[in-house]
């Protein structure tokens, strides 16, 4: 599950042309690169055991078939970018510069552990899909330090070209900043969903059939 929580409202709007003379336009609107900065999250682990293995199987593969393997646990959790983005405006008389200033964006994850009530805590059952678990859980910070870079450049990439804002009239500044956050706000949601490809590959790795074979060793109760 992916959250972007920057909120853009839609519009319509219109621009409105004036004339200028080239006097007006002298003003110099500079250049400076964006400045992005990324700060990594994680929640404390939440750990869930109000799902019997039947309610996680069908939780995690959409059927439950009595016979057939179940799900004892599942790791892992969601994963969210908060946006924050800053604005500098320059003016003089009817005329603005607008550039985009600064992002910060929290890269936020929120471990979870889910694991069948039908092992009590403590028990040897238990104790062996909490130690598999965890190794999601490992899997997905060790991804998070891994992309929190990536997807920093991804932003620069997104933002450079609003570090050089050109002169437009001041009567369309609100609705050029609304444009800036779109168009950042997307380039975010379509990484993210190459980031949540890259992770669910990452976890299907650790449920190998001989992680599933050493986690069926280590107990008899099943």
């Amino acid at each position: 599950m992916l959250k972007l929580n920057l909120i853009i409202p839609v519009f319509c709007a219109c621009f409105i042309f004036m004339a200028f003379s080239p006097k007006a336009f002298a003003i110099d609107c500079g250049y400076m690169a964006p400045k992005v900065i990324i700060n990594t999250l994680r929640k404390p682990t939440e750990y869930v055991r109000n799902f019997s293995s039947a309610g996680l199987t069908q939780l995690h593969t959409g059927a439950f078939r009595p016979g057939r393997p179940n799900v004892l646990g599942l790791g892992g959790g969601p994963m969210s970018v908060d946006l924050n983005i800053s604005f500098e405006t320059k003016s003089e008389g009817s005329v603005s510069c607008l550039r985009i200033q600064s992002i910060v964006a929290d890269f936020i994850i929120y471990p979870s552990v889910m694991i069948a009530r039908n092992y009590a805590s403590g028990s040897c059952e238990f104790e062996a899909v909490l130690v598999h678990e965890q190794q999601h859980i490992d899997t997905f910070v060790r991804f998070q330090n891994e992309y929190a870079p990536k997807l920093k450049t991804q932003i620069q990439r997104a933002a450079r070209d609003f570090g050089r804002p050109k002169a437009m009239a001041s009567v369309n500044r609100d609705f050029m900043q609304r444009d800036m956050q779109k168009s950042i706000s997307s380039a975010v949601n379509d990484y993210m969903g190459h980031m949540q490809s890259v992770v669910r590959k990452r976890q299907l790795k650790v449920d190998s059939a001989e992680e599933y074979a050493h986690v069926a060793a280590q107990c008899t109760n099943w």
